[in-house]
This record gives C-alpha cells, structure tokens and sequence, in this order.
C-alpha cells in the first residue's frame, strides 16, 4: 500500500501538469484563431469592389488551413432580397479564387435549400451531411449548371457541410469525411481479494 501512495503522488503530479500544458494550448489556439480572423478582417476592410469578395474567400480558406481544418471548397454566399436568388463567391478544391460570381436559386437544389431555410429561421449554424442521391444531386447540379468540377476521390461519396449565417447570407466549408472508427482504452488497477491456490502437477 505504502508503494501505491507513493506513485499515486507521481500520478497526481502528472496530472498537473497535463492540465496546465491543456490550458496554455487552449490559450496558444485563441491566439492562433484571433489571428487569422485579423488578417480576414484586413483583407475585407481593404475590398473596394464588391468582386473582391472572391479574394476574401481564399483568406478565409487559407486562415482555415492554417488551423488545421482542411475544407475541399469555401463559399461565401450573400442573400440581397426575398426572390430565392443567391450570390455565390467560392474558392476552388485547392483553395484558389474562382472569378466568377454564381447566381444560384433556393428552388434548384435541395440542399441549397436546406441552406436558405436555416438563414430564413435565424439559426447560427447547422450541418448538411451529403451522401446517396443528395449528393450526386449536388455535385451534377454544379457541373451542369455551372461547369464547376469536383475532385475524385472519397468526397465523392460523402461530403459534410458545416454552414455559420450572419445577417445578409451565410459562409460555409466542404468537407471531405473520412471514416475514423473509435477506440476506447481503459487501463485498470486491481488486486485480487483472495490468492489463488497453486494446483499440483499431474504427471501422467
């Protein structure tokens, strides 16, 4: 017992020191999130046409990278009035500016859809996860509609939206999935209550 004590103070102590390395790498991780949210505010404060938007996309996109998120595609869409319409600025599947300003209407698309209904009821976020006929949906509606391509690979069989909204429109990441199963360890002290009894040899 008096052996147990003991590592249990190392134990303690370890433990610690786990929770102050956590809070100084909660501290770093605020420090890295309000800087890229300053160099996303610089690039919008410095916009003199509203095309710019487009830059603003890539920034965003990169900021993003450099937290260790790594979107397939950014959008920021903007909604100026009631008709269903909705201006789309996004970036490419490698983070690049795409010139082109999309026109895109609610009705076209049930996941553009789903996407317009969580803004018209004031939510702040919500997550759209794409797969089956949703999702062939989506990617032939953007190929077809606007000659936008998309990357083979895994993200064609699923693909998660995660969508935030602010006043006039909505941002959102494309997000490849990847299957990730989960594993829980359990490490457990214990000693038993009773010896148990040798048995003797059989020689046969």
């Amino acid at each position: 017992m008096n052996i147990l004590n003991r590592f249990k103070s190392i134990i303690d102590l370890t433990f610690r020191r786990y929770f102050d390395l956590q809070k100084a790498e909660a501290n770093t991780r605020e420090a890295q999130i309000e800087a890229g949210l300053e160099r996303v505010r610089s690039r919008t404060m410095a916009m003199y046409k509203s095309d710019e938007l487009a830059e603003t996309a890539v920034v965003v996109f990169k900021q993003l990278i450099n937290l260790g998120i790594a979107p397939n595609r950014l959008y920021i869409v903007i909604i100026n009035d009631d008709s269903g319409d909705l201006e789309f600025w996004i970036t490419d599947e490698n983070g690049d500016k795409v010139s082109s300003r999309y026109i895109v209407n609610v009705n076209k698309n049930i996941s553009i859809k789903k996407m317009y209904e969580g803004w018209a009821a004031k939510k702040k976020t919500t997550t759209i996860d794409m797969e089956g006929k949703e999702l062939e949906d989506w990617l032939t509606y953007w190929k077809e509609e606007f000659h936008v391509s998309f990357k083979p690979g895994a993200a064609m069989k699923r693909r998660v939206q995660n969508i935030a909204y602010f006043s006039k429109g909505f941002i959102w990441k494309d997000l490849q999935l990847y299957l990730i199963l989960p594993i829980h360890v359990s490490v457990i002290c214990s000693r038993p209550k009773h010896r148990q009894e040798k048995q003797p040899l059989k020689l046969h």
